[in-house]
């Protein structure tokens, strides 16, 4: 009699297994697929690419706010007058050019991809890398800003850029033990003396620190919400105790913020900072009625929720693709 062969079950592979053999596969390939990604988002930045002013009144409204500002007529304090400056400048060269104006836009979400991808390689599981950079370049609720004069694609390279230069500056200065070590007994040094070491040390970065502090005062002065920037950097300093970053960090924001607000003041006559103006706004019950009056501390609870469900059940949801839109 013949013998039946006995068909041997091969061991099923966990799901461990598959993430682990996943990110094997993306480690060794990552630089082919951030180039495929990167062809992606101009294929499909050029496809979805409109040529037309925007619905949105504020497409319209940072146009005007360059042309004014370039034209000497007005400053732009209302929501950050960063992004209408640089609008200025290309109006300056080919005055009000709607089409390169938007190609702007489109370059800088492509450079805001090259950021992404440089600050979370070798920092992060390579598998959640790939599904960022290939989510940015298929995306549509993200590409539309890529052919628009809003402010998001300005303030999406912006905040990718902070993160990457606070990543560099916190791994350059952590070498402090080995620099303190050419200087002998410096645990019995008066503390005057360990605060000149440490400033000496710090100083030797002087150009991160100040394009550093360049990039924060951009993002800060793009939109008013990126001064949650400037203090969340802070915050994550504290934590760390990195009391010497955070006095450099502070030092190399107002390098440039002071210049700044002297240069509104005395030329423009702006005193009032467009955060100020901005928050008198955000307190209004009415934007468009302000005769109804500021809202409460409840109302601005109630306001904070009833906005979480909207973008945190809603919004994210459909921007990642799992809920009809």
């Amino acid at each position: 009699m013949r013998r039946k062969k006995i068909k041997k079950n091969k061991p099923k592979k966990n799901k461990f297994e598959i993430i682990h053999s996943l990110d094997n596969f993306f480690d060794k390939n990552i630089n082919i697929i951030f180039i495929i990604s990167v062809v992606l988002l101009i294929i499909f930045g050029a496809f979805l690419f409109d040529v037309k002013i925007s619905e949105g009144g504020d497409d319209s409204s940072y146009i005007l706010r360059a042309k004014r500002f370039i034209s000497g007529e007005s400053f732009p304090t209302f929501q950050g007058p960063i992004y209408p400056i640089f609008l200025s400048l290309f109006i300056l060269f080919f005055d009000v050019n709607i089409v390169i104006l938007k190609i702007f836009s489109f370059l800088i979400l492509l450079g805001h991809q090259f950021i992404f991808y440089y600050l979370f390689k070798n920092r992060i599981n390579s598998t959640f890398l790939v599904f960022g950079i290939l989510l940015i370049s298929i995306n549509q609720y993200i590409l539309y800003f890529s052919s628009q004069t809003y402010s998001e694609a300005f303030y999406m390279f912006l905040q990718t850029l902070v993160l990457y230069l606070l990543v560099n500056i916190f791994e350059k200065t952590s070498n402090f033990n080995s620099f303190k070590s050419n200087y002998e007994n410096y645990n019995n040094k008066s503390f005057i003396d360990k605060i000149k070491i440490n400033i000496k040390y710090n100083i030797k970065f002087w150009r991160s620190w100040l394009f550093f502090g360049f990039v924060i005062f951009l993002t800060v002065n793009t939109r008013n919400i990126g001064f949650a920037a400037l203090i969340s950097i802070l915050f994550i300093l504290l934590i760390n105790k990195r009391v010497y970053t955070i006095l450099f960090t502070i030092l190399s924001y107002i390098f440039f913020s002071l210049p700044f607000s002297l240069y509104k003041t005395f030329f423009w006559n702006v005193s009032q900072s467009s955060v100020a103006d901005q928050l008198e706004i955000i307190f209004l019950k009415d934007f468009y009625n302000p005769a109804k009056g500021t809202e409460n501390f409840v109302g601005m609870i109630t306001r904070f929720i009833e906005n979480s469900e909207i973008y945190l059940s809603k919004w994210i949801s459909i921007i990642l693709g799992l809920k009809n839109p």
